[in-house]
């Protein structure tokens, strides 16, 4: 009996020893109580931009309290012990974040400071759906899928509406999709949050069940260039020198889809050399393309152009048109599909007259009319929109404007040219790469005059890519007769004036020590024809001249913060034109026998 006693005794020391080493190795780990559970976790919580965030609670797992910032940002948990921690910062109205502490966090005294930083997450982006295929009703249903961690998906609602709350601002993605729909993928940019609400608000987004052009959706059909003007030249040599010449054709400037190159014979569209591309003789494979207004002054499309037929065989083509106003819009084409091998210019005619007062989209493309890996061109000269067929390399057929004989400028051209959508150009060229192709595709990121105005060169060619601006010019020496009422070349566009938009500023410098001789030109389309003068200039010389010219002399201005300021400020006022669309033209003129080229050099142009 006493053994047994002694036994059990023994049996219960051991036991109670366990417990407590136990108890004391969970201490070390670190969860709230015992003697050493006195520490604390204690920090700053800001936001992204550095503002001190009060009212975050603070928590970390195993450790029974929690704690509030205060107004500073600051915050302390209590009864801590040393251990590893995760520890979590919360708000509404912004991303939750957790910070692990390890036990190297610590000081001597148990405590350690851990700051953290919250992300923003009240901003929201919405937008609505559209049916393309039933007049753009609403589209219910269909998914809409954020580019955030979690892939977040939505559904329209009836109204076609879509919103995704509680997001962090940043750069996203969203790909719109819907059964027997062609789906669109937009980018939604920090930038879009920029409002009191910081709700980023998308664009009507239209599905259609086809692509009406190749790798273009509807929205992109909606923003689809102007093509504000009757005729778009391209190629660079200068077979018919001036006006077909590398420095005064800019069809470059234009919008292409699929292969493309600037040859001396023209712009030119391709067929690539890819032997494994399949045929697909109902589609275009590369083109040109944008949007343009079909009155009866320029119906017909006359598209000059050649192929290098001997290199590449016969090459097909042909022209779509797509009215965005139908209920249901489909590529139209239009005229016949042209296959040809001949390497001599010839005019092929694509008539518009079904769309007369509509604003339709235009492409003009290559089709792959066989499997093949040899590569197909259509180089293009010139692209016209006239009443009737153009021929050679003929003006743009018309009746001449009254007043402006020898300008080429017809009555048709002025009530046919669109109205321009912009009030800011440019005239310096941003990208110093030796390929032409490059240098016109970076005027559309600017703004450029050659890409948004029409230049018209009469008897003079230009300098496109001249480092303080485009330049426009005379001819030099001594057999050119003065000239002040045509000009040797000009750009010419077509404004709406109204209150708040009817000073035109033209910032300009010339070269050497001559006087340049420029006009401004205003038609409206009653065919009045007004030469304007400035109101204003800070040109070094100014004077007028015959014939509706003024002159001046302002050789200085350089395209960088120092010197951009030296550029000449030509004012015109138009307020008299208030409610009407212009025609503004403005050019350059052989005024005086000086022996020397006399330039206009544009540095910007803006409507105010």
């Amino acid at each position: 009996m006493k053994i047994k006693s002694v036994f059990r005794a023994i049996l219960l020391v051991a036991a109670m020893a366990a417990i407590a080493l136990s108890t004391a190795s969970c201490g070390e780990k670190g969860p709230a109580g015992g003697d050493n559970a006195g520490g604390t976790i204690s920090g700053i919580v800001k936001d992204s931009q550095g503002n001190l965030i009060e009212g975050v609670t603070v928590s970390a797992k195993g450790i029974e309290s929690t704690a509030k910032t205060d107004a500073n940002g600051e915050y302390v948990l209590t009864g801590v012990a040393v251990g590893m921690y995760s520890v979590s910062f919360e708000k509404a109205g912004y991303q939750t974040a957790n910070v692990t502490v390890p036990k190297s966090r610590f000081d001597a005294n148990g405590n350690a400071k851990v700051n953290a930083t919250l992300n923003f997450a009240n901003a929201k982006i919405t937008g609505k759906v559209l049916d393309g295929m039933n007049g753009n009703a609403p589209l219910a249903g269909a998914s809409v899928k954020l580019s955030n961690a979690d892939e977040t998906t939505v559904e329209t609602d009836d109204k076609g509406v879509y919103v995704f709350e509680n997001l962090t601002i940043q750069d996203y993605t969203i790909t719109i999709s819907a059964d027997e729909y062609v789906s669109i993928t937009m980018a939604v940019t920090e930038a879009m949050f920029d409002n009191e609400e910081q709700v980023a608000e998308v664009e009507d987004v239209v599905l259609t069940k086809t692509q009406l052009l190749p790798g273009l959706t509807l929205n992109d059909l909606q923003k689809a260039d102007k093509w504000y003007y009757n005729e778009y030249r391209g190629g660079s040599n200068g077979e018919q020198y001036p006006r077909w010449d590398w420095s005064t054709c800019f069809m470059g400037s234009m919008n292409f889809v699929g292969d493309w190159s600037e040859h001396g014979e023209g712009t030119c569209i391709e067929i690539s050399g890819d032997e494994k591309k399949p045929a697909n003789p109902n589609e275009f494979e590369s083109y040109v393309w944008g949007s343009k207004r079909i009155t009866e002054d320029n119906k017909m499309m006359t598209v000059r152009a050649r192929t290098f037929g001997g290199r590449d065989g016969e090459t097909a083509f042909g022209v779509v048109a797509i009215d965005l106003s139908a209920a249901e819009p489909n590529a139209v084409v239009v005229g016949e599909k042209v296959k040809t091998a001949s390497e001599s210019y010839g005019d092929y005619y694509f008539d518009f007259s079904d769309f007369v007062g509509k604003e339709v989209v235009i492409g003009l493309g290559l089709y792959r009319e066989e499997q093949s890996g040899n590569g197909k061109h259509l180089a293009i000269r010139r692209i016209n929109f006239t009443a009737d067929k153009m021929k050679d390399w003929d003006w743009i057929s018309g009746k001449e404007v009254a007043g402006l004989e020898g300008w080429h400028m017809t009555e048709e051209m002025v009530r046919s040219t669109m109205v321009q959508t912009e009030k800011e150009f440019s005239g310096l060229t941003l990208s110093d790469d030796g390929d032409r192709k490059v240098k016109y595709q970076s005027w559309r990121t600017n703004n450029h005059i050659g890409w948004l105005w029409n230049f018209t060169v009469v008897t003079k060619d230009t300098e496109a890519f001249a480092g303080q601006g485009f330049i426009m010019k005379t001819r030099g020496g001594s057999s050119y007769v003065v000239n002040t009422q045509v000009p040797e070349a000009y750009f010419y566009t077509k404004f709406p004036i109204a209150a708040g938009s009817n000073q035109l500023t033209f910032k300009l410098r010339n070269f050497g020590d001559n006087f340049t001789f420029a006009k401004l030109t205003v038609i409206t389309e009653d065919m009045e024809v007004e030469h304007v003068l400035p109101k204003s200039n800070t040109a070094v010389e100014y004077a007028e001249a015959a014939d509706g010219c003024f002159k001046y002399k302002n050789n200085r201005g350089e395209p960088n913060e120092e010197q951009v300021g030296e550029y000449a400020d030509f004012v015109f006022d138009l307020s008299k034109y208030n409610g009407k669309n212009v025609v503004v033209t403005i050019g350059v003129f052989k005024g005086e026998e000086n022996g020397d080229e006399n330039k206009i050099c544009f540095h910007s142009v803006s409507l105010k």
